[in-house]
């Protein structure tokens, strides 16, 4: 009698090949996190900065936070599912806390217009980390590629929410008036 078994792959653990697929997912779906982490971190700042300015901003960017933090969580689960761990690092980490450090570092003494400006850049490099998920190489199966699009399309619209509130203060210029045109570009009047 043989003292050694012979071993068994059990039935939950993914095959060689599978885990090799699952790895590139796995890579793309913790870029979205951090993407999506980065916004937290930024919309936190923005409504704290806007908390005295607009109380209307200080909701919204608050509401945008925590849309990103549900999205980061449904991420880390399917990456749980596929048997990985969320990546620490990633590809878009250094752009996406670049672009938000200089979120943060402009807000001091700025106005409405430009931390929503500063916001829509911010939902510019969200929606081209989006992009670049779903034109990857990664084979992304159905549910997967159905969470990564209802997440993109619920930022994009956050995307066009940040950009109507831009555009409408520009409405509010009275452009036949060019004094009051020019103090709301140097942002004296608001």
């Amino acid at each position: 009698m043989s003292v050694y078994r012979k071993f068994t792959r059990p039935k939950y653990l993914p095959k060689p090949k599978t885990m090799k697929m699952n790895e590139k997912l796995i890579e793309v779906l913790s870029d979205l996190i951090e993407i999506n982490n980065a916004r937290v971190i930024g919309y936190e700042q923005a409504a704290e900065e806007c908390k005295d300015l607009d109380a209307d901003l200080h909701v919204i960017f608050k509401n945008m936070a925590n849309e990103s933090k549900i999205f980061a969580a449904e991420l880390t689960n399917e990456i749980t599912k596929l048997g990985g761990v969320p990546l620490k690092e990633s590809n878009n980490k250094e752009k996406l806390q670049e672009a938000w450090v200089n979120i943060k570092s402009s807000f001091s003494g700025r106005d409405r217009q430009s931390i929503l400006e500063l916001c829509e850049f911010s939902e510019n490099v969200v929606q081209r980390g989006y992009n670049n998920a779903v034109a990857s190489e990664a084979e992304i199966d159905v549910s997967i590629g159905e969470m990564i699009t209802n997440q993109k399309a619920h930022l994009k619209t956050a995307h066009k929410l940040v950009k109507n509130y831009r555009n409408a203060y520009w409405k509010l210029v009275d452009w036949k008036n060019p004094g009051l045109a020019f103090l709301f570009l140097l942002g004296q009047y608001s």
